[in-house]
């Protein structure tokens, strides 16, 4: 059976439609005039910086933990719990 890879920003990702938000939306929050340099962070294609990913927790209220790093801190919890 064939694992189905989750991508590394998946949270974003979810988060992001969870509110209704799209792509078009963040990327003009983050002034950026299109919308593809924000699609390439949500895909992982490009690093975040931490001012940009401060923003993005705040206009999607969330946490940057919660929005980039899910699997880390999931995989930690559960280990811990192992």
């Amino acid at each position: 059976m064939a694992v189905k890879e989750t991508h590394p920003r998946e949270a974003l990702r979810r988060r992001r439609q969870a509110l209704g938000i799209t792509q078009k939306h963040m990327a003009r929050c983050l002034g950026y005039s299109r919308s593809q340099p924000y699609h390439d962070m949500e895909k992982g294609l490009t690093s975040v910086k931490v001012g940009a990913a401060l923003l993005i927790a705040e206009i999607l209220e969330s946490t940057v933990e919660e929005l980039f790093f899910e699997e880390k801190y999931h995989n930690k919890w559960y280990e811990n719990e192992i």
